[in-house]
This record gives C-alpha cells, sequence and structure tokens, in this order.
C-alpha cells in the first residue's frame, strides 16, 4: 500500500508480488534453521539430528504449526511469538559471549584473527553470505503490519533504526569472535553455528547437562 500510494499502481503490484515471493522463499528457510538450531537444545550428544532430514522437516512443521495457531487465537496472543523472538536473540548471545570469553586462550585463534582472514574474500563461493549479512538488518519493512499500533512514529522509528542497528552490529560482531574462540573454524555447521558453539563450549565448561 506505501509503495502503491507514493509510486502508483504498478509499483504497488510489483512491491506486493516480490515481497509475496520473498516470504515463499524465507520461511521455509528461517523454518528449517529454527529446527537445525533446536537440535543443539539437548548439547552436542543432539547435535547429529541438525543433519537429519526427518528431524527438520518434523521440527519445520511443528514450529510453522505452533506460529500459525497462535496467530489464528489473535494478535493480543501471536504477538507474544514475535516480543519473545526478539528477547531470544539476545540470551544466546550472551550465553556465547561469556562461554567465547572463557575460551580466548584457544590455540587456533591467532590463525582465525589474522588481517588477511578478516578481510572480505570475494569469489562466488563466499557470495552467498553477502545477502545474509544485509538481511540481518532487513525487517523495519515488518513495521507496517503494525503501523496502527505505533505511536509518535516519526520519533519511536528513528529509535528504533539506530538502536537495532547498533544492536544488531555487536551482536554479530561478538558473537563471530565467541564461536571462532570456542570452535575453529572448519568445524562450524553454516546453518546452526551459534548453538553448535554453546554446545560445545558447555560440555567444554562441564555445563552441558546431556553428558
Amino acid at each position: 500500500m506505501w509503495s502503491k500510494e507514493a509510486f502508483g499502481d504498478f509499483h504497488g503490484f510489483v512491491a506486493g508480488w516480490t515481497y509475496w515471493i520473498y516470504s515463499f522463499f524465507y520461511f521455509p528457510g528461517l523454518l528449517l534453521a529454527s529446527a537445525a538450531m533446536g537440535a543443539y537444545i539437548g548439547g552436542s550428544s543432539w547435535g547429529h539430528l541438525a543433519q537429519n532430514r526427518s528431524f527438520l522437516l518434523g521440527g519445520s512443521v511443528l514450529l510453522l504449526f505452533v506460529a500459525v495457531a497462535m496467530n489464528i487465537v489473535g494478535l493480543n496472543i501471536g504477538k507474544w511469538l514475535q516480543n519473545a523472538g526478539g528477547v531470544m536473540t539476545y540470551i544466546p548471545l550472551l550465553l556465547l559471549a561469556g562461554t567465547g570469553a572463557t575460551r580466548l586462550d584457544a590455540l587456533w585463534l591467532g590463525d582465525a584473527f589474522t588481517w588477511s582472514n578478516m578481510l572480505p574474500r570475494w569469489n562466488w563461493e563466499t557470495v552467498n553470505f553477502w545477502p545474509q549479512i544485509l538481511f540481518a538488518f532487513a525487517g523495519l519493512e515488518l513495521v507496517s503490519a503494525m503501523s496502527d499500533e505505533i505511536h509518535d512514529a516519526q520519533r519511536t522509528l528513528a529509535r528504533a533504526i539506530w538502536s537495532s542497528g547498533i544492536l544488531i552490529a555487536i551482536i554479530y560482531i561478538l558473537g563471530t569472535f565467541a564461536v571462532l574462540a570456542i570452535m575453529q573454524d572448519a568445524q562450524v555447521d553454516a546453518k546452526s553455528g551459534v548453538y553448535q558453539a554453546l554446545a560445545i563450549g558447555s560440555e567444554a565448561l562441564k555445563l552441558d547437562w546431556s553428558v
């Protein structure tokens, strides 16, 4: 509607169509990644489930059912799913940063954080990661779904953009350092590396209840 009001019917159609296509591919990817991450709740002994197709399919369908059911009940209930997701973003970060801080003496850290390793690599093997990095800063477009709930939009949105952008950058920087402090880069699972690192780190600290 915003695109239509600003630029006309054609631009509104293109915006709506591309957003639908984006959602069609995004939600399955999100559900799959969430199921893979969830496998590490039981510690690294459950980590193999992150590669198990039956577990990933079943977990994805279950998560989809929960999300749809909560939103069918109504926004007063469904909104807490989004609120919980926002809060839960930071809890693993704090756990990961704390675990990584105990592993700063890892022998491979010197090799992981050389200047040449930290510079971007421009090749076809890394092209998939660039849109993922950009995607980390996306999501503001979803505010249109809650536009009726926003009070003093000029002040609220400006504050939300700055605060979320800074926090996102901190999350990614601290998370990367912590993951590479806990495990070598060749071991990192691209789908669930954060939870994989947490499982390995908790085992090293004797905090894994499943051991």
